[in-house]
């Protein structure tokens, strides 16, 4: 696709689009679902640690450091092909690619079981086992940091993708 290109609108093109808002929309509300099945100190954390994430690397997981580190090379892709603006479509692609399969199916999906087993306690039995202390408010702090990694990717993505899709950006955030 160059600037140059005609773009021609069908149904099959409406219909990828539409699914992909969909999915958008969807991880949104999973958000949103979470954020208000936490206590209100919790979500206050949560706010505290998504102006600074990095703050939370010692209980985030091998799935969270990865996601970060896609999607922070991600920006990196993105900015240099805004900056081309031979390459704007270009960007709009491997932005949607991230966002359908690095971000939608694979880290969304591991961060379901990893708030599972946080919420759950660690062995997923409500914590009636007789686990310790320790053990136990480890499964919270990393429930914390997956929650937090899981809005600050959305966060990012949405403001990535803002410049091809601002109203539908707008109204999701």
């Amino acid at each position: 696709l160059s600037p140059t290109s005609v773009l021609y609108y069908t149904i099959r093109y409406h219909t990828i689009y539409r699914t992909f808002v969909t999915k958008m929309w969807n991880i949104g509300k999973y958000i949103d679902h979470i954020f208000s099945s936490l206590a209100t100190d919790r979500q206050e954390q949560c706010f505290e640690y998504l102006n600074k994430p990095y703050s939370l690397s010692r209980h985030q997981s091998l799935s969270d450091h990865y996601i970060i580190y896609k999607l922070h090379s991600l920006v990196v892709q993105t900015t240099s092909n805004m900056n081309g603006y031979q390459q704007i479509a270009e960007g709009g692609k491997q932005i949607a690619d991230f966002i359908w399969s690095d971000f939608a199916d694979w880290y969304v999906e591991i961060s379901k079981l990893q708030l599972m087993r946080g919420a759950n306690g660690v062995d997923g039995t409500n914590g009636t086992n007789g686990a310790d202390v320790t053990a136990m408010k480890r499964a919270e702090e990393q429930h914390i940091a997956t929650y937090v990694t899981l809005l600050y990717v959305y966060k990012t993505l949405l403001q990535l993708i803002h410049p091809y899709m601002p109203y539908i950006t707008e109204t999701l955030w």
